[in-house]
């Protein structure tokens, strides 16, 4: 496995992101390891996101390749593009509005190499901007997130059993911070177009059922919560009936396509006894 040549593809999508574009870009282009190529899948922007994308695509010593969607694909179905059309050994996702550290994909190289080879799915930590500034935080996002159940939980590796801290408290591997195998990526393919579970979240449910995902105990990005996310939900859609009931169907078929009946079966239980509506078994 060491004579292996790591190359990372950089899979950024963006839409109306020129408020914090440039930053995420720069924080690429200058990575102790280079990666092997950048490609950003514009999602219809009608900002000048374009435009600044442009100029780095003409000035980058990396092969930086811009797609641009003439209709919106939304976040899902973006990535699932840029997955397809990557050409690297591995994929490293990247928000539009975070900052990397410099040497994210040099410790992801390394870990790939000689600590974790026979996995398929690694991610790293984050660190919080302060919404509203450029400030940069040195509290672990994992510690906020999961406040009383923190990532150390986890003992570094999945498998089935512990895709229940998934169902008790949520996505633990969020995009910004995932590299895969391009090929096992790959495998996982459709991303469902689900307006419940993004596609981090898919992937890591696939991978964490086949005992393939490690994870790195490092930092490894500025984390940017802003908002215009492009992933910002509306927070009159949760007082929504239809779309409460919508979102909670899609919850299930997305665990029953990604993880199987067992498991579906599995998280109804357990969300049952959270609610005290069973007896424990």
């Amino acid at each position: 496995m060491g004579s292996v040549n790591i190359k990372f593809t950089v899979c950024i999508c963006t839409h109306n992101g020129q408020r914090f574009i440039s930053e995420q870009i720069e924080s690429i282009l200058h990575q102790t390891m280079l990666p092997y190529e950048i490609l950003v899948l514009d999602d219809d922007s009608e900002d000048d996101t374009l435009q600044i994308l442009e100029t780095f695509a003409n000035q980058s010593i990396v092969p930086f390749k811009i797609i641009q969607n003439t209709k919106r694909l939304g976040l899902n179905k973006n990535f699932e593009q840029g997955i397809l059309q990557s050409k690297g050994t591995h994929i490293a996702f990247s928000d539009q509005d975070d900052i990397w550290y410099a040497d994210k994909l040099e410790i992801a190289c390394k870990t790939i190499l000689e600590s974790s080879p026979d996995y398929s799915l690694w991610f790293f930590n984050s660190s919080l901007i302060h919404p509203g500034s450029s400030m940069l935080s040195n509290i672990d996002l994992g510690l906020l997130h999961f406040i009383n159940h923190p990532i150390s939980e986890l003992n570094n590796q999945y498998n089935l059993k512990q895709l229940e801290y998934f169902y008790k408290y949520g996505n633990p591997v969020s995009g910004h911070n995932m590299i895969i195998d391009r090929a096992f990526c790959k495998s996982l393919l459709p991303i469902l177009d689900n307006s419940y579970y993004y596609y981090d979240a898919q992937l890591f449910m696939s991978a964490a059922k086949l005992n393939k995902v490690s994870y790195i105990p490092k930092i490894g990005a500025y984390y940017r919560q802003h908002d215009s996310q492009y992933t910002k939900i509306s927070e009159t859609s949760h007082k929504n009936l239809f779309i409460i009931a919508k979102n909670r169907l899609n919850k299930y078929k997305c665990i029953y396509y990604r993880l199987g009946f067992s498991a579906l079966v599995r998280y109804l239980y357990l969300n049952a006894r959270k609610k005290k509506l069973l007896p424990k078994i």
